[in-house]
């Protein structure tokens, strides 16, 4: 899709050989590999994306991309205004981000309803959300630090702490009530 003009959210898959002309566009553009890798110069910085790392494109950043070797992306374009409202407007900080496992297992999820003709206007909308809140989670970090507890809840209850792991979760992280362990 060339511009998101008609929807806040446009999506293709696509693959890169040789230098085209720099473009830019009024909307944020996530590069996301799938197979490759791709050689990128946005706003005249270098980079490289492959499975591991993509990149988000800021509205009007001039940008050119090229591969020599086999490759295939999903191209995601979301509405400038809409990145600007939300908190996702972190993402255009890097521009690099890394792709961890939850995102690419919901990156393998849209390859799988694309493969099955299943891909509708529907799943791009709730897909996106989730994606890039993904993405905003960055690299996966333990939850715990082994022999510490989730929370002072655990702690305060006596509960067994085994390999990192609480043995329950804390009422806190439930949501209401907050933790009622005394």
């Amino acid at each position: 899709m060339s511009s998101p003009s008609h929807s806040a959210i446009g999506l293709s898959f696509r693959s890169y050989a040789d230098i085209g002309a720099p473009d830019r566009h009024d909307f944020v553009q996530l590069v996301l590999p799938i197979s490759g890798q791709l050689l990128l110069e946005i706003d005249g910085r270098q980079g490289k994306v492959d499975t591991q790392l993509g990149v988000v494109i800021a509205a009007h950043a001039w940008h050119v991309q090229h591969s020599q070797v086999a490759n295939h992306s999903i191209i995601v374009d979301v509405d400038a205004a809409a990145v600007a409202r939300s908190g996702w407007q972190r993402l255009l900080d890097g521009p690099y981000t890394a792709i961890g496992p939850g995102a690419r297992k919901l990156m393998d999820y849209l390859g799988v309803m694309a493969q099955q003709r299943a891909l509708t206007p529907a799943i791009v909308t709730g897909w996106t959300p989730l994606l890039l809140d993904t993405l905003l989670l960055g690299e996966p970090q333990p939850p715990f630090a082994p022999g510490r507890t989730a929370c002072p809840c655990a702690s305060r209850a006596g509960l067994a702490v085994v390999d990192g792991v609480d043995g329950a979760l804390c009422e806190s992280q439930r949501q209401p009530p907050a933790c009622a362990v005394s």
